[in-house]
């Protein structure tokens, strides 16, 4: 499923950024809610960890069998292989 890429992609993210457990702890909680309530941001997680701010990863039309999604914020953009395509 396209999701666990993501979430496999934003994870290692987290480790390149040199989060804390902490950090990471709070981002999956932040995920997880995001998962449970549509409103809620998928937070982006290089602004998280050198902003302490959860902002919103949004989705951008796919390259193919690529996924993709950018923060709105910083601007970073996210690539995960696309398991629905």
């Amino acid at each position: 499923m396209a999701l666990e890429k993501m979430l496999e992609v934003l994870r290692e993210r987290l480790d390149v950024e040199k989060a804390r457990d902490s950090q990471k702890a709070v981002w999956q909680a932040f995920w997880n809610e995001a998962q449970k309530e549509s409103g809620k941001p998928i937070p982006c997680p290089f602004c998280f960890v050198h902003t302490n701010q959860v902002n919103r990863i949004i989705p951008l039309p796919n390259e193919g069998k690529v996924a993709r999604g950018r923060c709105e914020v910083c601007r970073n953009e996210y690539r995960w292989p696309d398991a629905d395509a």
